[in-house]
């Protein structure tokens, strides 16, 4: 009898894939049970479990009381045995989707977390260019209050001596003629003397205020030297690694809708297998046929909400400034991984010889995705060359002079100034970032002070 259950178990199994005979029929059910084995799982198919529901509607709908309830709750145990294997691969499978999400969202919030040109880089960068941008604010509101309080005076002044009483020289012999002349001068005196010297005073105190004001707007444009162009190529670059991340989010979100709705199906389905096993398992026991109805309110079952991946908003960003147009284009890097720039990009600090061949020509340094000058200001004298030929592999070299020479980036960045070598060991440094230097863009070079190299062996 066992067997004859386990013919109406695997019918439509057998019928859909083509089992002509019993032993077919057989090979059905152990093909379904080795494919729910977690040895040989690859992913749940929907088709097995739907087929597997069908067979289990059969055997409800089949005459149970003509099988030994033995019979029967040995095929029960066998089809809950394969019900229990496959549910764990859909949550598996569900568990594994879920990872490639959060690891998505990891590499957006690796964009953000750079050291490089994450938002908090990016934010210390908009600090510094409000700073300058108050000052520049500033130094042109202190400079205008300056000219107005000091042409003011001026032009006071020049208005008062145009307005002083005229000298009668027609009485100039005149005792009282001359007294009436000066209580008049007197009087006029004392009615512009106060106005004058506030005036005066006005405009003192607004030059005073307007040369705190440079003094202090010196010193820091000195300290936020290159931060517009920085706050530029960090903030662009934050951008493009964030929309990159995000563009392969929303792909990588849609793409996994499709397996979502087939993980809930075939989750559903089984679920309904369950549930007919149990009203079969009941109606065994009393050695009656499972009802029509109550099999139809298996189909109800509910939809497994731990199935549903967790998309959280992958969130935005803040506008970059416009661009100034005194900045080098920011080059954009193929890929990216963890948040950073691609390793087809030269390393942190790597040199090269531009411009000439492959022994001279004018040094450039990498630094935060462009390359740029490495000012002359002491380099010769402190083991420069000799350091960074080295370091590009040559036995040792000198320094020209590269002026008028043009580098890659057209002039527009200046990386490194005070570079001191001394420091290196008798082997040599491994990179110019081993050298005493300034901080990066912190120089006072012109185009002109580009360090040249002649390389030898």
């Amino acid at each position: 009898m066992v067997r004859s259950l386990l013919v109406g178990v695997t019918l439509s199994l057998a019928s859909s894939q083509g089992f002509d005979d019993e032993h077919a029929l057989l090979q059905g059910l152990q093909r379904v049970q080795k494919h729910n084995d977690p040895e040989n799982f690859d992913s749940p198919k929907g088709p097995e479990a739907a087929s597997l529901l069908e067979s289990v509607r059969s055997v409800a709908r089949s005459g149970l009381t003509q099988e030994s309830p033995e019979a029967v709750t040995a095929l029960l145990a066998s089809v809950t045995e394969t019900v229990r294997s496959m549910k764990p691969m859909i949550m598996e499978e569900d568990t594994t989707a879920q990872s490639h999400i959060d690891a998505q969202i990891a590499e957006i919030t690796a964009c953000g977390a750079s050291e490089n040109h994450g938002s908090d880089v990016v934010a210390a960068h908009a600090v510094q260019v409000a700073a300058l941008e108050e000052c520049a604010a500033a130094r042109a509101r202190d400079t205008s209050a300056r000219d107005e309080a000091c042409n003011a005076w001026a032009a006071h002044a020049a208005a008062v001596r145009r307005g002083f009483p005229a000298w009668d020289s027609g009485n100039d012999d005149n005792p009282d003629a001359v007294l009436s002349h000066v209580r008049q001068w007197e009087e006029f005196a004392q009615d512009e003397i106060p106005g004058l010297e506030s005036r005066k005073a006005a405009c003192l105190a607004a030059t005073e205020t307007s040369a705190a004001t440079n003094s202090r707007c010196d010193a820091v444009e000195n300290d936020n030297n290159g931060a517009v162009c920085d706050h530029e190529r960090t903030c662009t670059l934050l951008h493009a690694c964030h929309d990159h991340e995000v563009e392969v989010y929303g792909a990588l979100v849609a793409e996994s809708a499709a397996g979502v709705t087939s993980r809930q199906n075939q989750w559903h389905t089984l679920t309904q297998v369950e549930c007919l096993l149990g009203l079969i398992s009941t109606a065994v026991q009393s050695s009656e046929v499972v009802a029509e109805s109550a099999m139809n309110g298996c189909d109800d079952v509910p939809l497994n909400a731990d199935l549903e991946l967790n998309t959280p908003d992958a969130g935005s960003l803040s506008d970059c400034p416009a661009l100034s147009g005194e900045c080098p284009e920011v080059r954009l890097p193929p890929l990216w991984s963890n948040g950073e720039q691609d390793g087809l990009l030269p390393a942190e600090g790597t040199v090269r010889l531009y411009g000439g061949s492959e022994n001279r020509g004018i040094l450039e340094v990498w630094h935060s995705g462009e390359w740029g000058y490495v000012c002359d200001d002491g380099f010769g004298s402190w083991n420069g060359p000799q350091a960074v030929c080295q370091i590009l592999g040559f036995a040792g070299g000198s320094e020209y002079d590269a002026h008028g020479t043009q580098s890659s980036n057209n002039g527009n960045r200046l990386w490194l100034d005070n570079v001191d070598c001394r420091n290196c060991p008798a082997g040599g440094c491994a990179s110019i970032m081993d050298c005493n230097h300034n901080p990066w863009g912190n120089h006072n070079c012109g185009h002109h002070e580009a360090v040249g190299l002649d390389c030898r062996n």
